[in-house]
């Protein structure tokens, strides 16, 4: 439990108790997967090493070389860009596992985005990508969220978009962040529902979804 006043969380717990018996595990370090780490200045860094390591070895990667980005920019999946997977399995067990560790690893975010897009059509090529992405993890493993103690409370979004990334649908990606202060607490990279006539549209729309964001993360802090 966490909150800005201990005797509230304390007042809490003692209520709790009386309803069913509870067991305080004292500072919260490790929770399906999630690492908690208390660095100083009172910056807290929430990351998903271990989670990451299982991973590697599932794939067997551990002993692959690091790649120093998770996705070549330049590269455009589609349905048959080549030749089919040869494991499908395997395939869709990794890039699921993938999207839970998004939840610290936000520069995986579009490029195990694309990657689930072809989760019923899957080929070599996708195959490719999804190691490539592994092989960043495979020198990034440390990297997560870092949050701390701030007294700023202006919202800041930043926004952007990928027109007609989807050379099946054409339809275009977009992205966004939202700090509270120095503090990342909402992001999304998603497909958009329409497809847009143009860049300056696809922007449009983009915004539109960080703005609603924004209003809705405002109302959960009042």
């Amino acid at each position: 439990m966490t909150g800005s006043s201990l005797n509230e969380i304390e007042e809490l717990i003692e209520n709790l108790n009386k309803i069913f018996p509870l067991k305080d595990l004292e500072e919260l370090n490790f929770f399906l997967g999630l690492e908690v780490k208390y660095l100083d200045d009172g910056y807290i860094l929430l990351s998903q090493e271990k989670y990451a390591a299982k991973l590697l070895e599932k794939a067997g990667m551990s002993i692959s070389n690091a790649m120093p980005t998770p996705m070549i920019s330049s590269v455009k999946l589609h349905k048959h860009d080549s030749e089919p997977c040869e494991n499908p399995g395997l395939y869709r067990s990794i890039v699921g596992v993938l999207q839970y560790l998004t939840t610290t690893r936000l520069d995986l975010s579009y490029a195990v985005n694309k990657a689930s897009q072809f989760m019923h059509n899957l080929t070599a090529e996708q195959w490719k990508v999804v190691k490539r992405i592994l092989r960043y993890i495979k020198g990034t493993r440390g990297q997560g969220l870092i949050f701390s103690k701030s007294s700023d409370y202006m919202i800041l979004a930043f926004a952007d978009a990928d027109w007609g990334a989807d050379l099946d649908d054409c339809r275009s990606v977009t992205g966004y962040y939202i700090y509270l202060g120095e503090n990342l607490i909402a992001w999304k990279p998603q497909k958009q529902s329409k497809v847009s006539k143009s860049s300056t549209e696809a922007e449009y729309r983009v915004i539109a979804s960080a703005q609603a964001a924004a209003v809705v993360a405002v109302q959960q802090l009042l």
